[in-house]
């Protein structure tokens, strides 16, 4: 018989603490923004993170600085057996995609087999963690979605308290906010984290609750940066070389136009070649990696002028001279967070996808509004920021970090987000 895969954190079990499940769905940026309160919370519960997806958890280890941090703050962690139900599993998915809709029966059977508590519960005594089910008080998840898992443990005990949160600190409240008519809907007595208020009309009109609470943005609290810095040994720069860190997402036909795509990258390329004593440092998204259109340019430029970058985006942010986002990207926030001014860059996205977010191709971003960035227009614009950043000139009427710590409201998130969820759990 399959069972799901038991890895022991490093954090004992403590029999007289309350437990918190946390289900990691999709992505690491699921750990990355709840971990900071985690960490600060450990040692009053115990706290066990099942992972949906195996590439989630791939992507996690190689972030060698945040999966430390995991590692000591949880007890054990989950992941998801490749062969568990596998003939069932598969059977619904080829019966999904030949069109088959009515599949109860599957459904069931994987619900009731493959989301088995009794087997979580009983590989955690194995291991000598005494899991108790009804001890467990708090269960976490990305608000995007509502997991099999949450649902199986509410069935068990429905005083359990539900607390969903963002995977990323993008700000949704500039999005298109026209109403949905079939909200998403949870179980239970749902809470919502949210980053700012200017998010809450858009979750309103997404989801079906009113138990939202404003926590800020606790991966950008001082506190937990300073924590994050500590881990590594900054080097002295080379002083005949400028940085400039790129936030970089590789190439996706759904939402680029590939030759404005090839275009931005070539532009950043020439600059750094023109220059000489600049590199890029590309720091790619977790669900990008390097791309063929990428490694196609890249190439065809001197080594010396540019490297792909593994290290935690706060990091390499703090590290360079200059911090590049993508048009409307949320790593925005994390040049502010580092004290950098953020440069975003110009609209590549293909008509689709600017239909779909109802603005028009030369737009400003809401970033760009909001005053938490510099945002060129074209290449000749880009230089000339870039120019004006090296030679350390002010090109900008309010600083967009003073906009930052107004807007996003970030001290003492942490212990805010903590104290919410000890009194949920109470």
């Amino acid at each position: 018989m399959f069972i799901h895969n038991i890895y022991k954190g490093n954090k004992p079990f403590n029999k007289n603490n309350k437990t918190i499940i946390v289900v990691v769905r999709k992505q690491p940026g699921e750990i990355d923004w709840i971990l900071p309160v985690l960490d600060h919370i450990n040692n009053k519960f115990n706290i066990i993170v099942i992972f949906e997806k195996k590439i989630a958890h791939v992507l996690l280890k190689e972030n060698k600085i945040l999966y430390n941090f995991f590692l000591n703050t949880v007890c054990c962690y989950f992941t998801h057996s490749l062969f568990k139900n596998f003939f069932l599993r598969f059977s619904h998915k080829i019966l999904m995609k030949i069109g088959i809709s009515s599949l109860s029966y599957l459904n069931n059977r994987i619900y009731k087999n493959f989301y088995n508590l009794f087997e979580l519960e009983n590989s955690c005594n194995i291991n000598n963690i005494s899991l108790k089910l009804d001890d467990v008080r708090v269960l976490m998840q990305d608000f995007t979605d509502n997991s099999p898992w949450i649902k199986k443990f509410f069935e068990n005990n429905s005083k359990t308290k539900i607390v969903s949160y963002p995977h990323t600190t993008n700000i949704f409240g500039n999005l298109n906010n026209t109403k949905i008519k079939n909200k998403k809907k949870f179980e239970g007595k749902n809470f919502i984290l949210i980053n700012s208020k200017l998010d809450l009309k858009y979750l309103e009109n997404k989801i079906n609750n009113k138990n939202y609470f404003l926590c800020g943005y606790p991966k950008y609290d001082i506190s937990w940066l300073k924590k994050i810095e500590k881990k590594f040994n900054f080097k002295k720069k080379s002083s005949f070389q400028e940085r400039i860190f790129i936030a970089f997402k590789g190439f996706d036909p759904k939402f680029y136009d590939k030759s404005k795509y090839e275009h931005q990258l070539k532009s950043l390329f020439e600059y750094a070649n023109y220059k000489k004593n600049c590199k890029l440092i590309f720091k790619f998204h977790p669900k990008a990696q390097e791309d063929k259109v990428f490694l196609n340019i890249a190439n065809i430029y001197p080594k010396k002028i540019w490297e792909i970058t593994k290290d935690h985006l706060h990091i390499g942010s703090k590290k360079s001279d200059i911090f590049v986002s993508f048009f409307r990207n949320a790593s925005i926030l994390d040049g502010l967070a580092s004290n950098k001014i953020p440069v975003e860059l110009w609209n590549i996205n293909n008509r689709d996808r600017n239909n779909l977010l109802k603005i028009k191709s030369y737009e400003k971003s809401h970033y760009s509004k909001l005053n938490l960035c510099i945002s060129p227009s074209n290449n000749t614009e880009m230089i000339f920021i870039f120019d004006q950043l090296l030679n350390r000139r002010k090109i900008y009427k309010k600083n967009p970090i003073i906009s930052f710590v107004q807007l996003c409201k970030t001290k003492k998130s942490i212990v805010r987000t903590s104290n919410f969820i000890k009194k949920v759990s109470s």
